[in-house]
């Protein structure tokens, strides 16, 4: 599918035949680096490398542009050249095909233009794209710019609002649909859930299979989720879509950032993903103990108890003892800098018992440097969580005692664990190995239990890291 913006015409180049690079002058070459680097901005966002900017191309494309500037009726199909129009060039007739053309603004503004519209953005972010070129001609105060982008649209699924990177989006978006693009290949395909949370908690929406192409009304490609209400501001919102393409059974998970304005700043949004490559840091949780009753408030809000009131605490509202000394545990924390919801904890380890204990509605609370989770254990020692955290699985299991002594494990996946570790020395950077201290409690039959758990920490920037 291609798109035509009739108020300024651009031009989008990924493999164009060259032409002579050095006959561009200063400003077009600036003006065309500028488009490049706006391609290359959302490229990241996606995770995807940068692709070079050939200026044999941009000359190529700066040649189609022109052509249509001389001929304004070759609007209607911008991707030919009649060899008998003035202007007519064999660089610009051989680009012309391979190329996106859009009207209303030029440069780095004609990439968003296009980004914005899912016809277009499939080219952008084309894993095999290798060069790109831009170009562009005045039109009578109404610019005409070209960028080469590939001989064809490969058929691939894209998210709306635009993703960070493999996914996660972060750019700004408010009150209109949610929209996976090309998520079913024909008109039998089946939308099984979706679920749209805003901090973890689930907005109403509907939802539908349907089609965004005017071209193909008849294929049914497109999962719409539309909010029942405008969308929370400054808020991370969470989609999660399962669907059937062709039979098999697929799902699509992806989160995003909204903003005052609800408009989408690839700027801004490859900034607050740390460069386009990493995903957003939570905020720390909040550890104070704002009611002084010995409970830090990242407990008390994973017990579900108040923590501005000291007649509410996890121990039957009973004030925090002394705390005693943790078994030395056993601790793993691995993260993803490149795709959210993809953190993982594990800890393992021991409690001391009474003789006559029995887990069945016993309540224990671990801390692992802020990120405090609360469960209810069964009469087997399965716990069941007591918040829901966005895509977040959480279990915990104590086993059966033996000799007063009760061994736990803690396991954590799909999580999003950096803002409470980073103050830790777990950062996204390469590291080849170095000591890290890790605060641990357990919170558990009305007694308290610490540890400083000392880890190895070794990371790669934007990538992975892990400690253990």
């Amino acid at each position: 599918m291609r798109l035509i913006y009739y108020t300024a015409i651009v031009l989008a180049c990924v493999f164009c035949t060259p032409a002579d690079g050095a006959s561009l002058s200063a400003e077009q070459l600036q003006r065309a680096q500028e488009a490049v680097d706006r391609i290359n901005l959302y490229r990241k966002m996606h995770g995807l490398s940068a692709v070079p900017h050939d200026q044999s191309s941009s000359a190529a494309c700066y040649a189609h542009a022109d052509y249509l500037d001389q001929n304004p009726n070759e609007l209607g199909n911008p991707y030919t050249e009649n060899s008998a129009l003035p202007g007519s060039t064999p660089e610009g007739k051989a680009v012309a095909p391979i190329s996106l053309v859009t009207t209303g603004s030029s440069g780095a503004d004609s990439v968003t233009a296009m980004f914005n519209s899912y016809g277009f953005r499939g080219f952008f972010i084309a894993g095999d794209l290798t060069k790109t070129g831009y170009g562009d001609a005045p039109n009578d105060g109404f610019p005409i710019a070209v960028v080469r982008v590939g001989d064809i649209h490969k058929p691939q699924n894209l998210l709306s609002p635009p993703p960070n990177s493999k996914g996660n989006a972060v750019g700004t978006f408010r009150g209109a649909d949610i929209v996976l693009y090309g998520a079913t290949a024909t008109s039998v395909s089946e939308l099984l859930a979706s679920s749209i949370t805003a901090g973890g908690s689930p907005l109403e929406h509907t939802s539908q299979v349907t089609t965004t192409s005017g071209s193909r009304p008849d294929a049914k490609h497109d999962i719409v989720l539309t909010p029942n209400s405008p969308l929370p501001v400054n808020s991370l919102i969470s989609v999660v879509i399962d669907y059937k393409e062709n039979g098999a059974t697929k799902k699509a998970e992806w989160s995003f950032s909204t903003s005052e304005t609800g408009t989408f700043d690839p700027v801004a949004a490859a900034a607050s993903a740390g460069g386009g490559n990493t995903t957003p840091v939570d905020p720390p949780s909040d550890t104070s103990d704002a009611d002084a009753d010995g409970f830090p408030a990242n407990v008390e809000n994973a017990a579900k108890t108040s923590p501005t009131d000291a007649a509410s605490t996890p121990f039957a509202n009973q004030t925090a003892p002394a705390a005693s000394a943790l078994a030395l545990p056993k601790l793993q924390v691995k993260l993803n800098f490149a795709k959210r919801d993809s953190d993982s904890l594990s800890l393992s380890g021991t409690l001391p018992v009474a003789a006559d204990f029995t887990p069945d509605q016993k309540q224990v609370i671990v801390d692992v440097s802020g990120i405090a989770r609360a469960f209810t254990l069964d009469i087997k020692g399965k716990g069941t969580a007591l918040n829901t955290i966005g895509l977040e699985t959480q279990s915990f299991k104590l086993a059966k005692p033996k000799n007063l002594v009760a061994k736990y494990q803690l396991k954590l996946a799909r999580a999003n664990l950096r803002g409470d570790l980073d103050g830790d020395g777990l950062t996204n950077a390469d590291n080849a190995g170095s000591g890290v201290k890790i605060p641990v409690a357990v919170y558990f039959t009305q007694a308290i239990f610490t540890h400083e758990y000392n880890a190895t920490y070794k990371a790669k920037a934007n990538r992975t890291g892990m400690a253990k």
